[in-house]
């Protein structure tokens, strides 16, 4: 359609179109004619995040941000062992307190003496630095004798990482009105620490606490409204985390012992989930004699319900204790028939962290795919046992395992269908809808681990890749050469048993475009989130 004309000459489209251009181009030129000072000027007064985003404005504000103060505005120590902390608060006090936008201080036994570390921290406080990190980074033990003092109600502080010191108890509550992030590794830190940290900061976003000794309960009850991010892992003496009114929380991620379904923040707005017991609940025990024992009806419900709750959960991981509890609650309700079922219809990418493998554990797997997941799910990643033996676990403590004789032979591989299978089968389950990808880690090829590899094989019309890393004993030397490796299997530099080759190939595939990869482990393969581990699964 053509443009209407305009009374002073042209058309009204392509004067507003010019008139667009000369103000976007006035715009430009205005932003690259400041006087440079004026523009450091105008960064001083931004936040750290603020002032770095400005660099997408113009090349002529690109990397400004990085001299906003006077050189050097970040400042990097590295203690050598046993080196002398006297050059580097020679080198602070010629500097003088200017402004500091990132501040690290990494040093390990023998190589930093306590008034050469209480120097360096009050020099960083003192120049209003926005980025801190002190790290004690001695591989074997932490280092609690070097005492943090938090700078109460700091105006400028907004990223603060600590590791392997003691964080002292403030004396009343404190203040970090613009502190953003918080990540606590190897800490000496107390409950009331932590919550006096969270209730003072508003506008925190992420709480990273990993292996902090000190800490029984963790309470998030006090943080403000933009905290999305919680991680909590393997702090040995923890027994309980409160999440009440945490509705902004997106991201969850605990590992440790057994915690009750309730200390886990169900929130409709989390979007990934990630549980992992530090033993198998065949090994549970109390870690601490303030830990209350869970029943098993309890665990029937919370653990369902929780799941319910979360109708936005995309990405999730379980261990096999965890998968024990949700699969028995959500057989007992489908068997039931009078409760609506537990379905994550937008649930994406399911990680399963199986720390037995026993034909009891591959039910699970089946119970939870047929009953809690939706036809959105697309990738699913399931890690194996790395030890060579499948161990049955005892009756756990959600009523859902039956006790059974740990059993130390290798099953023969079987091309029968196990009724869970079967089950599948008659059901239509709509997990294998949009399965493009299955990576399963520390394969044998045993008839439970087949099983799972038919069953995804037979059902994902869309599966694009199945990716199988065997565990290096499974390459034994003097095997066939990769040249004379049956056609249709990818090899990936390595031997893999004949036998297992032979199952593979002889499976029906419904997807025509299915690659099978079988494979030693491969650091360049697709990963999933959750892809950093807190524990090994052995």
């Amino acid at each position: 359609m053509a443009a209407a004309p305009h009374p002073d000459g042209g058309t009204k489209t392509r004067q507003e179109d010019e008139v667009g251009e000369e103000g976007e181009a006035g715009a430009e030129d205005r932003i690259s004619a400041l006087p440079e000072a004026l523009r450091l000027q105008v960064l001083c007064l931004l936040p750290l995040k603020s002032a770095i985003r400005t660099g997408v404005l113009s090349t002529q504000w690109g990397a400004l941000w990085t001299r906003r103060w006077p050189a050097p505005s970040s400042l990097d120590f590295r203690f050598a062992a046993y080196e002398s902390s006297q050059p580097i608060t020679e080198t602070l006090e010629r500097r003088g307190l200017r402004r500091l936008d990132r501040f690290a201080l990494s040093f390990g036994m023998g190589e930093l003496d306590e008034e050469g570390f209480r120097r360096c921290v009050d020099y960083a406080a003192a120049c209003a630095v926005e980025d801190l990190r002190v790290h004690y980074v001695d591989p074997t033990f932490p280092s609690f004798d070097f005492q943090f003092r938090l700078q109460l109600d700091d105006p400028h502080l907004t990223r603060l990482s600590l590791r392997g010191i003691t964080i002292c108890n403030p004396l009343r509550s404190c203040a970090f009105p613009a502190l953003e992030v918080i990540q606590l590794r190897r800490v000496y830190v107390t409950d009331i620490t932590v919550q006096l940290l969270v209730a003072g900061c508003p506008l925190l976003r992420s709480l990273d606490l990993r292996y902090c000794a000190g800490l029984n309960f963790v309470s998030i009850v006090g943080a403000g409204a933009h905290l999305t991010s919680l991680t909590v892992a393997e702090c040995p003496l923890l027994t309980s985390i409160s999440a009440y009114g945490a509705f902004s929380l997106r991201s969850f991620r605990y590992s440790g012992s057994y915690i009750a379904a309730y200390s886990i923040p169900a929130t409709s707005a989390l979007a990934d989930l990630c549980i992992c017991f530090r033993r198998p609940a065949r090994e549970w025990m109390r870690v601490s004699c303030y830990a209350p024992e869970p029943h098993s009806d309890e665990l029937r419900t919370t653990w369902l319900e929780l799941l319910t709750n979360l109708s936005n959960l995309t990405v999730l991981t379980l261990c096999s204790s965890a998968l024990q509890k949700v699969s028995a609650s959500a057989c007992a309700r489908s068997v039931a028939g009078n409760a609506a079922p537990c379905k994550l219809h937008n649930l994406r990418e399911l990680q399963l962290l199986m720390f037995a493998m026993s034909n009891e554990n591959m039910d699970d797997i089946y119970v939870f795919l047929m009953n809690c997941c939706g036809p959105r799910l697309e990738r699913l990643f399931v890690q194996l046992p790395a030890r060579g033996y499948q161990c049955a676990p005892k009756k756990e403590l959600s009523g859902s395992g039956s006790e059974s004789k740990e059993d130390g032979s290798v099953a023969e591989l079987s091309e029968g269908e196990s009724p869970e299978e079967a089950e599948l089968d008659e059901d239509q389950s709509e997990a294998f809808e949009n399965l493009m990808l299955l990576k399963m880690i520390n394969f044998r090829g045993r008839d439970n681990e087949m099983g799972l590899v038919r069953l995804v094989l037979k059902k994902s019309t869309r599966l694009n890749q199945l990716i199988l890393f065997t565990p290096p004993s499974n390459h034994p030397t003097g095997s066939r050469s990769r040249k004379n490796q049956p056609k249709g299997l990818k090899k990936d530099h390595m031997d893999t048993p004949q036998f297992i080759e032979t199952k593979l190939l002889s499976l029906r595939k419904a997807s025509p475009n299915a690659q099978i990869i079988l494979s030693e482990p491969d650091d360049s393969a697709i990963e999933p989130l959750h892809c950093e581990g807190f524990v090994k699964v052995e």
